[in-house]
């Protein structure tokens, strides 16, 4: 349990350096003018990987609820 929440939290303290990053180094002029700007369509790479992650999540979802049993179910969930 301990392992998951320090996991957790590197995970959140990871993604908000990351995202910060660049909202750090631009200008505010830059940033007021991207954030105007519209993108007609999300990169294919991103579209890509969201449909790969939401398909993982599924096969999991089917495959965890159809262990009926503890034992069947602890090399999965361990």
């Amino acid at each position: 349990m301990i392992a998951a929440v320090a996991a957790a939290l590197f995970g959140g303290w990871s993604a908000a350096r990351i995202s910060a990053r660049r909202a750090a180094r631009i200008r505010p002029a830059e940033a007021l003018s991207e954030a105007a700007m519209e993108t007609r369509t999300s990169p294919w790479g991103r579209l890509l990987a969201g449909g790969l992650f939401l398909a993982g999540g599924i096969v999991l979802l089917v495959v965890l609820s159809g262990l009926r049993t503890e034992p069947a179910s602890t090399p999965v969930t361990s």
